[in-house]
């Protein structure tokens, strides 16, 4: 094998074995769900700023992967 075929081949299998991780923490993860609270509270900076939108993608990932409902609370400096 050429060694450019070689690095592509370890890539692969490194990148392979990060993704199986991920999956097998989250369905151990999961199974915890039932201990979580029915709502929380993020706070970030005011609406409109990048710290919002990130905590607002945050939210959704959080909605979207538990039962729990996320508000997010801008607070001004």
């Amino acid at each position: 094998m050429k060694r450019t075929n070689m690095k592509q081949i370890v890539s692969m299998l490194i990148g392979l074995s990060m993704v199986v991780s991920c999956l097998v923490s989250f369905s151990a993860n999961s199974a915890l769900a039932k201990d979580l609270p029915p709502m929380i509270t993020i706070t970030s900076y005011k609406v409109g700023s990048l710290g919002y939108t990130v905590t607002s993608g945050f939210r959704e990932a959080i909605e979207a992967k538990t039962s729990m409902k996320v508000r997010v609370e801008p607070y001004g400096t």
